[in-house]
């Protein structure tokens, strides 16, 4: 193929962005303030930081029981690294719903399909 009549890549570029000038392209992002309202599928031009967490409290992710993960792990892992059965006292956990502030003491929700209601009030 003869490039005979053909601009140098370099030139062919430089010809592609003088085009792309005249049409109102610009070569940078253009940064522009708009309301929220407006800001919908639009890209921030800078980082945004929340002015407090929200929520503003631990939360649960599911329900479940919410333990402390110290006490659990005490209780030993099962052999061969798998998940391991532990029996908890009525007085060792909490009932805990999706969304709910996680109890004082808690840092670990087990799922509640996971658990096991035993005669006692106690989980394994």
């Amino acid at each position: 193929m003869s490039t005979e009549g053909r601009p140098s890549p370099q030139a062919a570029y430089a010809l592609w962005m003088d085009a792309c000038a005249r049409a109102g392209w610009l070569a940078g992002p253009v940064v522009e303030q708009v309301p929220i309202a407006a800001g919908l599928g639009r890209v921030t031009a800078a980082p945004l930081h929340a002015r407090w967490p929200s929520p503003r409290c631990d939360c649960a992710a599911m329900d479940g029981i919410a333990i402390a993960a110290a006490a659990a792990s005490a209780g030993g892992a099962a052999a061969g690294g798998g998940a391991a059965e532990l029996r908890l006292a009525a007085s060792a956990f909490s009932w805990i719903d999706t969304g709910d502030p996680m109890p004082a003491g808690t840092d670990t929700v087990v799922e509640r399909e996971a658990v096991s209601l035993q005669a006692d009030g106690g989980v394994l």
